[in-house]
């Protein structure tokens, strides 16, 4: 059983006693420090061990000045892969020096971890009982959330319907970012090519007093369809959902930062 560790604290001291606790108490521990580098995006790095099935917690330790906007939009990105590859419940733990981070810093796709001080007296046992909680695997969501991303190729939301669910279209709204394409197709790969029905862009839309950029296509989906939209820059808050002509859109909404 194996838990991955993502420090954004970049010290030995930190991390080392952490390690040497988890041996203790028969888990094997691997990680890394974490790369702000968006650009690159660095933040992939790590999926691989985390989707791995020996993988059973990610731990994240961090404090709040740690989470900045291109941090926390790259843990978001990290958290949306693993979730959708494992389960939306996949337990992520926070481990804090400081009483300064509190879950209500985190970012949406990270709203469902646990936030421990690391010098919880019962910390080894709690990384032990975390490790072996079962995972639900069945959900009834109304939506689907995945990001897609390649070197070349850009950060690419996709959204969509639900298991045995439709959209009559679709739309997807940033705030402080780009909307620079985006197209229909099979669920889990960017089509190669693909036709919109009255393709949207450059919506403006406020949400309580704050404006998003959104693009949008009148494309019905089934729950094998999905929306791609590529998204450039850091945006604070997305929104995705069924498109609508009128202004009762139900849409949802993630907080990156």
């Amino acid at each position: 059983m194996t838990i991955w560790i993502t420090s954004l604290i970049k010290e030995k001291n930190i991390v080392g006693p952490l390690l040497k606790l988890s041996k203790q108490y028969g888990l094997e521990a691997q990680g890394h420090f974490w790369t702000d580098e968006l650009e690159k995006m660095a933040w992939l790095a790590p999926l691989k061990e985390l989707k791995a099935d020996e993988t059973k917690l990610w731990i994240i330790i961090a404090n709040q000045e740690n989470l900045t906007p291109s941090i926390s939009y790259g843990l978001s990105l990290l958290a949306i892969c693993l979730q959708n590859i494992k389960s939306i419940n996949f337990p992520i733990l926070w481990l804090t020096p400081d009483e300064s981070l509190t879950l209500e810093h985190l970012p949406t796709p990270l709203k469902g971890s646990t936030l421990l001080p690391l010098n919880h007296p019962n910390l080894g046992a709690k990384l032990v009982a975390k490790s072996n909680l079962p995972v639900p695997t069945e959900y009834n969501l109304e939506y689907s959330l995945n990001v897609i991303a390649y070197p070349g190729l850009g950060t690419w939301f996709e959204v969509g319907p639900g298991k045995n669910k439709n959209w009559e279209g679709a739309i997807l709204g940033v705030s402080k970012a780009e909307i620079s394409a985006h197209g229909v197709g099979e669920k889990g790969k960017l089509p190669a090519k693909c036709i919109l029905n009255y393709p949207l862009k450059g919506l403006k839309v406020n949400f309580k007093e704050e404006e998003f950029t959104a693009w949008a296509v009148k494309n019905p989906l089934q729950d094998k369809d999905s929306y791609f939209v590529k998204v450039t820059g850091i945006p604070q808050k997305l929104f995705f959902g069924p498109y609508q002509e009128d202004d009762n859109l139900e849409v949802h909404f993630l907080n990156f930062y």
